[in-house]
């Protein structure tokens, strides 16, 4: 009987009780949220690094686009015009091969098949910023046919700042000596501080 009894008093101390069960249960929940909260953390982050990567590349070869075209014009040909907003509109004209003999205007190989509907003679570049759906500004080229007519429109650059921030204004080209300052100012997420970008062009003599 003492045998018995005492056999019984160690198979019931070794079960868990309702309240250290709820207990365990309680920290195992705490700590999966925890780890679920630092996951999506870990995500935003990630997403976040993966928008900057990409809003940059975007930047740099809308910026060398623009660079390469202006390095190829005159100033001759170069017209800036200040909006409003401060921004620049800067239409000018590159060369192009018309009838064989080297002119002025707009080469642009989605405009034909064909070298004939590629250049342009007479035509313009345009780098505007204008918004786009939510307001937002962005940096287009546009290409402006002999008429004023415009033609073909494309971003390059999108999350300027806007008219109203203090970093702006978002596009500008001004004369320094004998080289074109051109400057950039985006801020893709309102909540980071605004990115400028600086470069130095030589126009074609």
């Amino acid at each position: 009987m003492l045998i018995r009894g005492k056999h019984r008093g160690q198979a019931g101390r070794g079960g868990f009780t309702l309240l250290e069960v709820m207990i365990a249960a309680a920290i195992l929940s705490v700590v999966g949220l925890g780890l679920t909260q630092g996951l999506q953390l870990a995500n935003q982050t990630n997403d976040t690094v993966q928008d900057r990567s990409t809003q940059n590349r975007q930047t740099r070869k809308g910026l060398d686009l623009l660079r390469n075209e202006l390095k190829s014009t005159r100033e001759s040909l170069l017209s800036i015009v200040t909006e409003s907003s401060g921004n620049h509109r800067l239409t000018f004209q590159v060369p192009v091969d018309g009838s064989g003999v080297t002119s002025w205007g707009v080469y642009e190989k989605t405009l034909g098949p064909d070298n004939a509907s590629q250049n342009r003679e007479g035509w313009e570049l345009r780098y505007a910023v204008v918004p786009d759906v939510q307001g937002t500004p962005q940096l287009v080229r546009q290409i402006v046919d002999d008429g004023g007519a415009l033609q073909a429109q494309r971003t390059l650059i999108n999350g300027l700042v806007g008219s109203g921030d203090p970093s702006g204004p978002a596009f500008t080209l001004q004369a320094t000596g004998s080289v074109w300052e051109l400057r950039l100012v985006t801020r893709p997420n309102p909540n980071d501080g605004a990115q400028i970008d600086t470069f130095h062009v030589r126009l074609r003599n």
